[in-house]
């Protein structure tokens, strides 16, 4: 990207110059969080049997992805259809024709986790938001194959045995230079 096109995105407000970049989500957005997040435990329940999911740890997590997709300004792609298999991951936003999986931490720092059964998931980009309702900062991201190698592969946080992780500071701030790495 060139140092013009990085100045025009931010004279717009489009991307600062700080590491960690913060949104804050309006009460609208936190509400359609709140029924996404309801709606999807509601399905995972009824449809697919699991019972430990909460509709808080949906609604954070949708939070997140609202959040990401506000700061990269990039299409939102919520599934709730019951129909759907939610076992394989295709990402929750679309960035150039990339199907991006953003993950939620409420630390900060935090560490990118991905299950290593998700290798086969149908992403191309993950990216790292932490915080909670309303204020979340965006960490950055990693193309799939960067992380998913044999030397990301550990323990993680609590619940993420035997899974592919990266600090936060080894992540990328710029999420759209990453596509030409």
């Amino acid at each position: 990207m060139s140092g013009d096109t990085l100045l025009r995105l931010r004279d717009y407000g489009i991307i600062s110059d700080e590491r960690k970049q913060t949104i804050e989500l309006n009460s609208t957005e936190k509400e359609i969080a709140e029924f996404l997040g309801r709606k999807k435990a509601e399905i995972k329940r009824t449809q697919v049997g699991f019972t430990k999911d909460t509709w808080q740890k949906h609604y954070l997590a949708y939070c997140g992805e609202m959040a990401f997709c506000k700061i990269t300004n990039i299409c939102f792609l919520p599934i709730i259809d019951p129909s759907h298999n939610f076992t394989n991951d295709e990402g929750d936003a679309l960035w150039g024709g990339l199907k991006v999986d953003v993950k939620h931490s409420s630390h900060d720092p935090a560490t990118l986790a991905v299950q290593s059964y998700a290798k086969n998931a149908d992403v191309d980009i993950y990216a790292l938001i932490t915080g909670g309702p309303p204020v979340f900062k965006y960490q950055g991201a990693i193309l799939k194959k960067d992380l998913m190698v044999d030397s990301n592969l550990g323990n993680g946080p609590p619940g993420f045995e035997n899974a592919y992780c990266m600090n936060s500071q080894k992540l990328s701030y710029f999420w759209w230079a990453i596509k030409s790495k």
